[in-house]
């Protein structure tokens, strides 16, 4: 009963959330309104048996990147296909596996679209990241005989507490699911608590830990540096959120009180907002320079702020300490492998529930801290600008816990192989004798539409016409026939 209410909830909810995406795309980002009708499987890639992997954003997609390099290697002849739900994800998959893999937007969670999207995709496997569930996607996948795995699956307490309303619903999706491969044991409890059965659940470790970044990053944060601001101690302030920038500048006018040259990198997490931030920056009284100017910060500039999209690695390599958003307020905490894996030291906020494992390993390994609140936040970064050893002793000992937990991508692919062999070794799907009855069903009834006595006025087929005769030659009998039917006749034929 919760699956049906939650596909008519779907299917009414629909317009008005196209509708909202649209305004979106107008009012804010543009990347929204390309590729719309992916969204609704109108153009979904048509695919023969490919591995399909779906990543929310753009971290879940950089997360994925070893993943998908291993797959590539270890089934060739399989073409890859990456669904996600933003253009950012988007673009991170074009910019770092070019022509490696189809990319596509995963349709909106309605019958009719999910059908169609499988139906032209067709998958012989699918790897859901992280905490996407999408209960028609689920079922449908489980009706095809496709099989699911929710990778890095991650569950935090907000998370469980939402889910808990509709347990009914997410347990009967969670079940279509070949595997679920959690983070932790402590994940691993959350799903058992929601009805899961143990079998089902896998303990990996996160595809985060194993996070790599092109050579070329660290020739290119050496390069921004030197030619941006040189020396000067900078800290960068990475996917920031509404409420967030206003702490921010707070705790840099005081780090500039006891170091008067420092630099505040901010950088949102929506590029749409950087003029709502400048606007801001220069209220509080800053001079602030943009990276889209492409020019360089001079000893007067106090905020430097991006309002470009994939630079975000390179700053994090080229700043002295990394701050991450979505912290300060509710918003659950954003990655901070990615500068750890730089060696930076890496702050947080105190509501970081969606990082939270890697929370607590950094801060036992002496390379991240939690900050409370604007004042504490400068604190911090003051004490780690003015001590270059303990900046030096964060990174490396950050790098070590980082290598350590390195091997979930290989421990889910130990689980991924004899799924990924059972499937290629069955057949290829075909219509089924269901299909076949239908189609031959609906031929048979369009073929006595076909025949049957033509009313007045019609032409009958032992007339005249510039068709010809059409009477049979061995029977006198009289048939009739509708306009145009030789025509429509040979689209019925099976």
């Amino acid at each position: 009963m919760s699956f049906l209410l939650y596909r008519a909830a779907m299917s009414l909810l629909l317009p008005l959330v196209a509708l909202r995406l649209g305004l979106r795309g107008l009012r804010r980002e543009r990347a929204y309104l390309r590729d719309g009708s992916e969204r609704f499987a109108g153009s979904a890639p048509r695919q023969t048996r490919c591995l399909w992997l779906h990543a929310a954003s753009a971290g879940e997609v950089r997360a994925a990147l070893p993943l998908l390099a291993r797959l590539r290697a270890d089934y060739p002849g399989c073409r890859q296909l990456v669904t996600t739900m933003t253009p950012a994800g988007r673009q991170v998959v074009r910019e770092r596996l070019e022509n490696d893999v189809v990319c596509a937007y995963l349709p909106y969670d309605v019958p009719w679209a999910v059908r169609r999207f499988l139906k032209r995709t067709r998958p012989i496997l699918g790897i859901v990241m992280e905490a996407e569930v999408w209960p028609e996607l689920f079922i449908a996948c489980h009706r095809r005989k496709i099989p699911l795995v929710l990778a890095s699956a991650r569950l935090s307490e907000r998370s469980l507490a939402r889910w808990r309303v509709c347990a009914g619903l997410f347990r009967q999706a969670l079940a279509r699911a070949a595997l679920i491969a959690v983070q932790g044991e402590l994940e691993r409890r959350r799903y058992e608590s929601l009805g899961i059965a143990r079998q089902r659940l896998y303990v990996s470790g996160s595809l985060k830990f194993d996070l790599s970044f092109p050579p070329e990053t660290a020739a290119r944060s050496a390069a921004l540096k030197r030619t941006l601001w040189g020396e000067r101690l900078a800290w960068v302030a990475a996917s920031t959120h509404e409420g967030e920038e206003r702490a921010v500048f707070a705790a840099h006018r005081r780090i500039l009180a006891a170091h008067p040259s420092a630099l505040s990198i901010v950088a949102p997490r929506y590029s749409w907002r950087c003029d709502k931030v400048e606007a801001l920056a220069r209220r509080e009284g800053f001079c602030i320079c943009r990276r889209s100017q492409e020019r360089p910060c001079t000893d007067r500039h106090q905020v430097y702020l991006v309002d470009t999209f994939g630079e975000l690695p390179s700053l994090l390599g080229a700043a002295d300490i990394a701050f991450l958003g979505g912290s300060l307020v509710p918003r659950g905490g954003h990655n901070l492998l990615e500068p750890v894996a730089l060696e930076r030291p890496a702050l947080i906020g105190p509501h970081h529930e969606n990082v939270a494992q890697a929370v607590q390993l950094l801060r036992a390994a002496g390379a991240a801290w939690v900050v409370g609140d604007a004042e504490d936040l400068a604190r911090r970064v003051s004490r780690l600008f003015a001590d270059t050893g303990l900046r030096r002793r964060a990174g490396r000992s950050g790098r070590e816990a980082v290598a350590a937990h390195r091997g979930a991508t290989q421990r889910l692919l130990r689980k991924l192989r004899p799924l990924i062999d059972a499937a290629l070794q069955a057949p290829a799907e075909r219509p089924t004798d269901k299909t076949r009855t239908g189609m031959a069903a609906a031929a048979g009834k369009a073929a006595k539409k076909l025949a049957r006595p033509c009313p007045s006025g019609y032409r009958s087929d032992t007339e005249a016409s510039p068709l010809g005769d059409s009477r049979d030659a061995k029977s006198s009998k009289r048939t009739y026939r509708w306009p145009g039917a030789h025509l429509r006749a040979r689209t019925l034929r099976l």
